[in-house]
């Protein structure tokens, strides 16, 4: 396991000891300090949605000049209709973008034994897992949504996702899948909805990090 110290002391060295210095396990004494490595997953904003609503959007955090991919985790996302799709849609110019422009693949297993597959080539939504049913406020979703490259307008704009939820039911579920908007029109932000047109529960968390080129 990697250790690492601050340099907040002198510790008896000849030159004076600078904050942005680290001491590694691979150095052969307390006085060899080494450059510190710069972050490059940077924290943007946690956003906690105050009143249900629908769709709830998250945007303005994208920036190319700093970033190049972003991570978009979800806690305890909920919507007031159990067993609906929660879906996602980008924003493009700060609005969702509900043209049937998604393609998206997706699989779902259920802890009592059943897994099920939904896919689509021309969609206006993708799609992220069913919700709990919403009298059961233990039972939210988490997920994991990683955004490749969405400002550049060379391409399709790419994502994949992780999730773990639960259904309408008992059961648990764990999920996996990806999706393309076929545009190359630079994107904005995210917004979800319900497929059953519910509000999206308060306290549903985004949390978005930032990844450096």
């Amino acid at each position: 396991m990697a250790i690492s110290l601050v340099n907040n002391l002198s510790m008896n060295r000849s030159d004076t000891a600078v904050a942005a210095q680290v001491w590694t396990a691979t150095s052969a004494t307390l006085s060899d300090f080494q450059a510190a490595a710069s972050s490059d997953y940077v924290k943007i904003q946690t956003t906690t949605l105050g009143v249900a609503t629908t769709p709830w959007t998250i945007d303005g955090w994208i920036d190319d000049t700093v970033y190049k991919n972003y991570v978009i985790y979800i806690y305890n996302l909920q919507t007031a209709d159990g067993g609906a799709w929660i879906e996602g849609r980008w924003n493009i110019a700060g609005s969702p973008h509900t043209s049937s422009d998604y393609t998206y693949t997706f699989a779902q297993a259920h802890s009592g034994g059943s897994i099920d597959s939904t896919y689509s080539t021309s969609a206006t939504v993708f799609r992220i897992c069913t919700s709990s049913n919403p009298s059961e406020s233990e039972k939210r979703l988490t997920a994991t949504i990683t955004l490749y490259d969405p400002t550049n307008t060379n391409f399709y704009h790419g994502h994949t996702q992780t999730v773990f939820g639960y259904d309408n039911t008992t059961n648990f579920i764990g999920a996996a899948g990806g999706g393309t908007l076929k545009l190359t029109t630079a994107l904005t932000g995210i917004s979800f909805i319900s497929s059953s047109g519910g509000n999206i529960i308060a306290d549903s968390t985004v949390t978005i990090y930032g990844i450096k080129a």
